[in-house]
């Protein structure tokens, strides 16, 4: 049997071959990132949502109606609300039918977990604010790293690795100096009453 070709290239964003059936899902956050298109890279807007080992989604020009129709213009309604994304074999791209995403408002709650894999070792835009967090980094000084590199946007592919040496160097500057020994008492030398000796 042959190797199908459309099974070995791997996306960092939901796919159509990731929607085996209709995939729900609750918005977390609405971005803009720049993506590897078809004339190079472009800015695209995705969206990512609170279940963190589902991949983000670009929204296209339909899709993003289609939320807008449903949750206002301002992509700050859409969080916290529901969608479920899934396959159309009938659309067409550049007058051929290949099928794929859209993206409709579900008449019930998002179920509590559906997982198609993550992609291995990157952060998402809102995973690299959650590690930044954790680590003490703010994500004013993550965006200011980013706008420091000449950059507009976060992409996981170029960002990941830039994300977490920012998170080594927080650590190492954190740890106290290692077995540094001034001699004296553990709270510094004192004098006879109990007050702190100038150095």
């Amino acid at each position: 049997m042959g190797i199908k070709m459309s099974e070995q290239s791997h996306s960092n964003y939901l796919a159509k071959k990731d929607l085996v059936q209709p995939l729900r899902v609750i918005i977390a956050a609405v971005y803009q990132e720049d993506v590897e298109g078809d004339n190079g890279m472009e800015t695209k807007i995705v969206a990512s949502f609170r279940d963190e080992a589902i991949k983000p989604a670009i929204l296209n020009v339909t899709n993003r109606s289609c939320l807008v129709d449903a949750y206002g213009d301002d992509s700050d309604g859409w969080i916290d609300k529901p969608a479920e994304f899934y396959y159309d074999p009938s659309i067409m791209h550049k007058g051929v039918r290949k099928g794929g995403i859209r993206v409709r408002i579900p008449a019930g709650p998002a179920p509590a977990r559906q997982v198609p894999a993550p992609t291995p070792g990157l952060l998402t835009y809102p995973q690299a604010i959650a590690a930044c967090a954790a680590a003490g980094i703010t994500k004013d000084e993550l965006v200011a790293a980013l706008k420091a590199r000449g950059l507009t946007c976060y992409n996981a592919v170029r960002d990941t690795m830039m994300v977490q040496q920012m998170i080594a160097d927080k650590a190492r500057l954190a740890q106290p100096a290692a077995d540094e020994d001034f001699g004296g008492t553990p709270g510094g030398d004192l004098d006879a009453d109990g007050n702190p000796l100038p150095f």
